[in-house]
């Protein structure tokens, strides 16, 4: 298919590594052998779903995004039969507000996302969907990754995006400017965030540092049967 969009050619990078290269045996240990009903809430274009309908055999995969451009490319790929696809559907939704009932997934996952959203109502939102027994995988953006863009140039949005991650450390809460929330996410407040929502954290891995800060976290946590 061809491909004149930024972000899909994005998707189709990361899923092209993903294929290479295999996500990593953090990533591959983490989620494991994933079966049962999975969703993916910015998923793209479903590069990672058409990754997991590779390695397992999920009863359902739904992938959610709010670009309609990457899902109806999705749709196009899970069509034309080059990629397993064992019923995957794509849904366009605000991750603050998705259209499933509780308790419907046995895994959700959520990457690169609660770094642009409230992070606070979205982490309900996906806690609310896991099913007795099913798992919640995140990837947290740690403020190292702000630090890399403030010493690339990227001052005023990188000071932005760190001031409002301190608060949302702090007080729970952020800061909008101009309809964008950038922020970064702390293991501690997703923790206790989680956990009044009935899910308990599994394992938190963090991954490489800058200048002493972790630029991003790999989060798994569970609701108890």
């Amino acid at each position: 298919m061809s491909v004149n969009n930024q972000g899909i050619e994005y998707h189709l990078r990361e899923y092209r590594g993903l294929l290479q290269t295999d996500p990593g045996a953090t990533l591959a240990r983490m989620i494991g052998d994933a079966r049962g009903r999975i969703l993916d809430v910015g998923c793209g274009i479903g590069q990672m779903l058409f990754w997991l309908a590779r390695r397992s055999r999920p009863d359902l995969l739904v992938g959610v995004d709010f670009d309609r451009n990457a899902l109806d490319f999705g749709r196009r790929m899970s069509l034309s039969g080059s990629e397993p696809s064992p019923a995957l559907h794509f849904a366009a939704a605000d991750a603050a507000r998705l259209p499933f009932l509780d308790w419907t997934f046995d895994l959700v996952i959520c990457r690169v996302v609660l770094m642009s959203v409230p992070v606070q109502p979205v982490l309900r939102e996906l806690a609310r969907l896991v099913a007795p027994g099913g798992r919640l995988y995140l990837h947290l953006t740690g403020p190292g990754y702000y630090v890399e863009d403030f010493l690339r140039g990227k001052w005023s949005g990188s000071l932005f995006a760190l001031l409002n991650g301190i608060f949302l450390h702090v007080l729970g809460r952020q800061l909008r400017m101009a309809y964008r929330w950038n922020n970064f996410q702390t293991p501690g407040r997703v923790v206790k965030t989680l956990r009044l929502e009935g899910l308990m954290p599994i394992e938190i891995d963090r991954s490489r540092r800058r200048l002493g800060l972790p630029v991003s976290y790999k989060f798994l946590a569970r609701r108890s049967v």
